[in-house]
């Protein structure tokens, strides 16, 4: 297959011939598994002859049943197997169906929705649909763990600098070239962990668990003595002697109970998906990468002369056995009375002392390469996409050719070109309604969102600084609230102004400025707020149905300028290429809209 990982191929091609490839291996192992399920069944007919011989009738001896046991248990381990390649090849036929879905636009994305970090106060991500239903997130997200999602989603909302940009690029450059490797993080037997968070272990590893030595000491001897007393009794000695050991060892977990109990609980939140973790460490680490990014994520997954996969399986393995010794009503008697919940709480204080430290560090490595898995994968299926340029400049920039939206289906898509800088500092868009005046925003703003990320965008070229984005696209009135459209409006436009302030190069969208007020207020005011916009040194687009607005761009002394989009009527019907155009807008459908719909309406 590594002959064929090229970006430049077709991935659909790719795909579909790796789905051949897994369908075929499907039905061999199907038909493997039907074998196996009839010798099983012969095999337990003949187990079950042996029984009625030997047992019954007694014309064989007892020891032949060892045969049909053997041969049995042989078939169940062989079985096992098989169904387990069963259930991946079945994971495989279904992962490329749908990627070549989600390639074709028949199916949106493979991962979460990202509902849990929807921030209505977030300067773009509500604006841009970066999070929820159909959304940029979930275009994107292919990971497998809650790691992998909070490190995507913190990506897609806080700008990176130049640097790390770089660095994230050369990642995904590299990731997008090892298919097999993606394949087989996707392809993992991992359940759902949609509610651990890296701070519940974080927590729990940090937390204070006051025992001491000499409790350890005192149940590792009572535990001996009581294995004996046991014994004894057994024997015929009496039951005395395990009724005392009993009888000391109740003060003895009256005085750490509360520790270990505790423990217990807190280890409960984060038990659940640390098998998930040993599964996708193993899978990751020992892989050799060449970018800076990659290899410095891998060489935090080796510490303490172990591999990060051996040191979480052993923290999942005490858990486990510690949630046992509670919850397990046939073994919690013989664990109490030999001790070994205060074994195993000392043996987990003793991980969390020596490896605990390191752990977050293996968190974030997981985090980070399944966050640029994903973004790989996007890559790997838009081979005519672009790696942005990241100006290292203080200028701002913002300098695209034959941009689009990444969500907007292929054959939709209509590319344009747009220009900021210094010296043009504002772009005002006017047009008709639906003409695509918000998609040109949303189409900007995630081209942004996604270079920093370090992914490349939909678009032939991309030159833009590492900017701050603040967008006033998606203001609602709120009755809860008490607040107005225009309060809503105006509340968003001061939280863009204020990042301007910052001093940090921002990037302002500014759908329909000023919307909810009469158009005298709204002139004189999107006049003032676009002045100290640009006073600040941000750059970005205006868009307007007020024409007047327009003429604000005169007054800027050459640092903005005007852009439009057309509409035409053809058999009745308003038709848009969405294609920008210099100069302002000459026309607008609202009336005509209104009448397409039935509505009356009188021109007088």
């Amino acid at each position: 297959m590594s002959k064929i990982e090229k970006s430049t191929a077709d991935p659909i091609e790719i795909y579909q011939a790796k789905r051949v490839q897994f369908e075929a291996e499907l039905t061999q192992t199907q038909r493997a598994s039907s074998r196996l399920a009839s010798a099983r069944g012969l095999v337990f007919l003949l187990l079950a002859a042996v029984i009625w011989l030997s047992l019954f009738k007694t014309s064989m001896a007892v020891e032949w049943l060892l045969i049909p046991v053997t041969l049995f248990g042989l078939l169940v381990w062989q079985h096992a197997r098989v169904n387990a390649r069963l259930q991946k090849a079945q994971r495989a036929q279904d992962f490329y169906s749908n990627r070549i879905d989600h390639i074709t636009g028949d199916q949106n994305g493979e991962g979460q929705s990202g509902t849990r970090y929807i921030d209505s106060a977030h300067p773009y991500t509500s604006d841009l649909d970066i999070f929820g239903t159909d959304s940029l997130f979930e275009y994107l997200s292919c990971t497998r763990t809650r790691l992998g999602e909070d490190t995507l989603a913190l990506w897609l909302t806080h700008k990176a600098d130049p640097e790390t940009i770089a660095l994230r690029q050369n990642a995904v450059r590299e990731l997008t070239n090892h298919l097999e490797f993606r394949e087989e993080l996707a392809l993992l037997d991992v359940a759902s962990d949609n509610e651990f968070c890296k701070k519940d272990i974080l927590q729990w590893v940090a937390e204070d668990y006051p025992l001491q030595q000499w409790q350890r000491i005192v149940a590792a001897i009572l535990g001996v003595l009581a294995l004996f007393a046991l014994g004894a009794w057994a024997l015929g000695f009496g039951r005395w002697p395990l009724l005392l050991i009993i009888t000391l060892e109740i003060p003895l977990y009256l005085s750490c109970i509360g520790p270990i109990k505790k423990m217990t609980r807190q280890a409960d939140s984060v038990n659940r998906t640390l098998a998930n973790l040993t599964r996708v460490l193993t899978a990751i680490e020992n892989k050799q990468f060449k970018s800076a990014l990659l290899k410095q994520r891998i060489d935090e997954l080796q510490f303490n002369q172990s591999s990060a996969s051996l040191q979480v399986g052993k923290l999942y393995s005490l858990l486990e056995k510690l949630h046992q010794c509670f919850k397990n009503q046939l073994l919690m008697p013989f664990a109490l009375l030999f001790g070994v919940p205060i074994q195993l709480a000392f043996t987990l204080n003793q991980w969390r002392n020596h490896t605990g430290p390191h752990l977050e560090h293996v968190l974030d490595s997981i985090g980070q390469i399944e966050a640029l898995t994903s973004l790989a994968t996007y890559g790997f299926e838009h081979p005519q996409n672009t790696y942005p340029v990241v100006s290292t400049t203080t200028e701002p920039v913002f300098t695209a050719t034959a941009l689009s939206h990444p969500l907007i289906p292929a054959a939709q898509r209509v590319p344009n070109d747009i220009h900021l800088s210094a010296r043009q500092q504002l772009v005002m868009v006017s047009g008709s309604n639906m003409s695509g005046k918000s998609t040109l925003l949303r189409s900007i703003g995630i081209a942004a969102v996604m270079a920093s990320c370090g992914a490349p965008v939909q678009a032939k070229h991309l030159e833009l600084s590492s900017f701050t984005i603040g967008c006033a696209m998606r203001a609602q009135d709120s009755l809860k609230d008490g607040a107005s459209l225009f309060y809503a409006v105006i509340s968003r436009i001061k939280c863009v102004v204020d990042l301007a302030e910052t001093r940090t190069p921002v990037l302002f969208l500014l759908d329909e400025i000023l919307q909810g007020t009469n158009s005298h207020d709204r002139l004189i005011g999107a006049k003032g707020v676009i002045h100290q916009l640009l006073e600040h040194n941000a750059v970005g687009l205006v868009t307007t149905h007020d024409l007047a607005l327009t003429q604000l761009v005169d007054s800027l002394g050459g640092k903005g300028t005007n852009v439009h989009f057309e509409d035409h009527f053809l058999d009745n019907e308003i038709r848009f290429d969405y294609k920008v155009r210099p100069g302002i807008i000459q026309k607008s459908n609202g009336l005509a809209l209104m009448r397409m719909i039935g509505l009356r309406v009188d021109d007088d």
